[in-house]
């Protein structure tokens, strides 16, 4: 095995005579990837290991050699010799283990949005060729979920809907730990959602909370009919429609809802997420005195089904 003694890593074309096949593997770099494949000509459908340089699975350095090896039942290996600490354990004939960068914990609410923004973007794109499909499965493997185990890291709070259309993960294009997600109908706040995001924001210290509408949503469209019909206003889901209601008036003041159903429901769907986004910051002191020393970003947006879009709201 040749070791790059200025980066200490394994050169390009090293063996590994390792394999249940009894052949060796050729290591081959490809950027910051590293690849090894069996030498027996099939490489697809082969066997091949695959992670990045610098990952919790490092191949080699002269200080601290990470080694790798197929066992007898088609399982790859790595372990610390010193420790015989299994690193990785898994079955290649199922999946390859394949790790990304992690994107930098973002400074500040800005910097969390455009990480909303980016992968929303590639959420909109085409799936199986912007990289969404990619980062969301090597953020969602065993690895990551097992890394997880210690502890989370979620970089935005974002309370959003019930609704089963708008899954908050797959729309910001965000793997497991990324997201500390609150949900309810019509995503308004009651005293648990308080205290939910309260804990996300001191004790996780996420920089942003958002706000998330969305299109045609069964709650805030019950609002609006609740205008002129009290059918809603029942059971705890006369709650909801009481606490969307505001939003609906104003809505249907502007755009009255017998004039355009369509365009009045999108107005209150808008209002409903910047008066819930309002309503933290008024119910909830540790929020907004966070948000008053810089500490905390707090916005509104809503999803469209028909674009996959996300459209921030407000000011």
């Amino acid at each position: 095995i040749n070791i790059d003694p200025m980066s200490g890593v394994l050169a390009n074309g090293s063996l590994f005579n390792y394999g249940p096949w009894g052949g060796p593997c050729i290591v081959e770099w490809h950027g910051d990837d590293v690849w090894m494949r069996r030498t027996d000509g099939n490489f697809e459908g082969s066997r091949c290991f695959k992670t990045q340089n610098g990952d919790g699975l490092r191949l080699a350095s002269l200080n601290n050699v990470v080694k790798i090896q197929w066992d007898n039942g088609g399982h790859l290996e790595a372990y610390m010799p010193d420790k015989d600490t299994i690193l990785v354990r898994n079955d290649y004939t199922l999946y390859p283990f394949t790790r990304i960068k992690e994107d930098p914990f973002p400074a500040n609410g800005d910097e969390a949005w455009n990480l909303l923004v980016e992968g929303n973007k590639r959420f909109v794109g085409n799936l199986s060729s912007n990289g969404y499909l990619d980062k969301f499965s090597k953020e969602a493997d065993t690895p990551a979920r097992t890394a997880l185990c210690s502890g989370q890291k979620p970089f935005v709070t974002l309370m959003t809907c019930a609704d089963s259309r708008c899954s908050p993960e797959i729309i910001f294009n965000q793997g497991l730990g990324k997201i500390f997600v609150v949900r309810t109908a019509g995503n308004i706040f009651g005293d648990c959602d308080y205290g939910s995001v309260e804990y996300a924001v001191d004790h996780l210290h996420t920089p942003l909370v958002v706000v998330l509408g969305h299109q045609n949503c069964g709650a805030v469209s019950a609002a609006m009919s609740s205008l002129s019909d009290d059918s809603h206003d029942h059971g705890h889901i006369g709650t909801l429609v009481k606490k969307i209601k505001p939003s609906a008036q104003k809505a249907n003041s502007e755009i009255p809802y017998k004039d355009d159903k369509v365009k009045s429901l999108a107005k209150a769907i808008e209002y409903n997420a910047i008066n819930a986004a309002q309503d933290l910051l008024q119910k909830s002191e540790l929020v907004k005195k966070m948000v008053d020393e810089g500490k905390l970003k707090v916005v509104s947006a809503v999803y469209s089904f028909e674009t996959g879009v996300v459209t921030r709201v407000g000011v």
